[in-house]
């Protein structure tokens, strides 16, 4: 009998040794752990070492990390001007501490319920922009996400943090399409500024001649001035001189300058004929012409 009573006493203290430990749980930091009694919520434990109902009675049935989680999605919306594209959009959340409970039995999966919503506002506001009002209106849907995910999960135990949308990303063929747009459009402007630099070239260069030409206008009239002063002082040297009228005086002169006019023109580069502009000078010249054909016959036939 007392050998019964040992062996079933060694019995109990194993027993009670092994579940002893059932007793307590550990809780990391940063975790909470969800215990229930007979299958009914019972209690949170948080960091550190804390007392449970034993098994079978109690269980720890969950854990819930209080740290800030990252949620990134990339979503596929259609712009308003029929653009696709695809929105990058990172949702940062966590549990509330006071809410562990709520956190852990309301929802089912958490993230992938977030992540419906997050679908839900980029298409619903995607659909009312055109592609590059998108790219103006990231802080529009940055708002836009968070008031609508605090509204909905707050209750259910999730605080959202932070909300990051990128830039959105064209498909490709949307990227081509600008591509050609953009090059269109430095062609263009390339070619406005040469045309306005030929323009500015050419007024410049009007604005020289026209310049010139006055400069040349003023040194022609100064340079009649001074001809004509000279034609002066001749005139009354030669009146001078007896047996010389005015006439003659003027003959000699315009002689003078026809001469110099010859030298000026056989001087120049230019192939310039000076012709009299007289009936009679024409005919003077059509003589001379023919006269000159006349004698290189002759030479060639007595050669």
């Amino acid at each position: 009998m007392n050998e019964l009573t040992d062996a079933i006493l060694v019995v109990l203290i194993f027993v009670l040794i092994a579940w002893t430990p059932t007793f307590f749980v550990i809780v990391r930091q940063k975790k909470a752990k969800v215990v229930e009694l007979l299958g009914k919520f019972y209690t949170i434990k948080r960091a550190g070492l804390g007392l449970k109902p034993p098994f079978p009675f109690g269980s720890v049935v969950g854990e819930i990390s209080l740290q800030i989680q990252e949620l990134a999605v990339d979503i596929s919306a259609k712009t308003s001007d029929n653009s696709f594209i695809e929105m990058p959009v990172k949702v940062q959340y966590k549990v509330i501490e006071e809410k562990v409970q709520e956190a852990f039995y309301e929802l089912d999966n958490p993230r992938q319920q977030i992540k419906s919503y997050i679908f839900n506002i980029i298409r619903s506001k995607a659909s009312d922009k055109t592609l590059d009002e998108l790219y103006k209106s990231k802080n529009d849907f940055e708002d836009s996400i968070k008031e609508t995910l605090e509204e909905k999960f707050n209750h259910y135990g999730y605080e959202v943090v932070n909300v990051l949308v990128d830039e959105p990303q064209p498909s490709e063929e949307i990227v081509n399409a600008y591509n050609r747009v953009l090059t269109a459009q430095k062609l263009k402007e390339a070619m406005q500024n040469e045309a306005e630099a030929e323009k500015i070239k050419v007024v410049k260069e009007a604005e020289a001649q026209a310049e010139s030409k006055e400069l040349q206008g003023i040194g022609i009239a100064n340079q009649r001035k001074a001809i004509i002063a000279g034609f002066q002082e001749s005139i009354d040297d030669m009146k001078k001189i007896e047996g010389i009228n005015t006439t003659d005086v003027l003959s000699l002169i315009l002689l003078t300058q026809y001469f110099d006019t010859l030298k000026d023109v056989a001087q120049s580069e230019s192939n310039t004929i000076m012709l009299p502009n007289s009936p009679s000078g024409f005919t003077d010249i059509s003589e001379q012409i023919r006269n000159a054909v006349i004698s290189g016959n002759l030479v060639k036939e007595k050669s």
